[in-house]
């Protein structure tokens, strides 16, 4: 008797997600990574800050040691029903560009030198990753934005409607991103500082 109530439980839950979901349509976001790496060259801590600043991502005016992008586009499809225009099926893309700096020290590099560098990678690399994670983050906000905007008189006026909540949602997620740079000074306050 539990087991059915369960089962009866399940299948209503899963009944009523696709009757709540638009055409009960659910679209992952699909994520497109790439790791772009730059080198960096010397047997000293000075030579590879040099290289780190010469050679790393800028944004505006200065360098970093390294950089994650993300851009997010999304398509949809009108569904319109007796005198109104709602969602159909819509697709997601993140696509997520990572750049981070390669050192293969020579034999002259001292092994302090090595385990510095080590812990600086690390480090940044956690940095970066947590910039992912946001976009990822924004990524999911934008698809639950585009399954509550609910139909509108018109197909225009579902666009707008859409554009001004997928707006306001990167925009919010672009906030946090700052901030995060902000909070940890770009990564150096968890050591991603040479």
């Amino acid at each position: 008797m539990r087991a059915a109530r369960r089962c009866r439980a399940r299948a209503i839950a899963a009944i009523a997600g696709l009757v709540l979901s638009p055409l009960g349509i659910r679209a992952e976001p699909e994520v497109r990574e790439s790791i772009e790496l730059y080198d960096v060259h010397g047997s000293t801590a000075a030579a590879l800050r040099r290289d780190l600043t010469r050679l790393g991502p800028r944004v505006g005016d200065r360098a970093y040691g390294g950089r994650t992008t993300w851009e997010l586009t999304w398509t949809y499809a009108f569904e319109e029903r007796a005198a109104e225009c709602g969602v159909g099926s819509y697709d997601i893309r993140m696509d997520v560009t990572t750049t981070l700096p390669r050192w293969v020290p020579g034999d002259d590099a001292s092994g302090k030198l090595v385990a510095r560098w080590e812990r600086y990678l690390s480090a940044l690399a956690t940095h970066e990753e947590g910039h992912r994670r946001l976009g990822l983050e924004a990524a999911s906000a934008v698809e639950r934005s585009l399954t509550s905007i609910v139909p509108q008189p018109t197909c225009e006026q579902l666009e707008a409607a859409i554009a001004a909540a997928t707006g306001e949602v990167v925009g919010r997620y672009r906030e946090r991103e700052r901030r995060y740079d902000e909070d940890t000074r770009h990564g150096r306050a968890d050591g991603a500082r040479f």
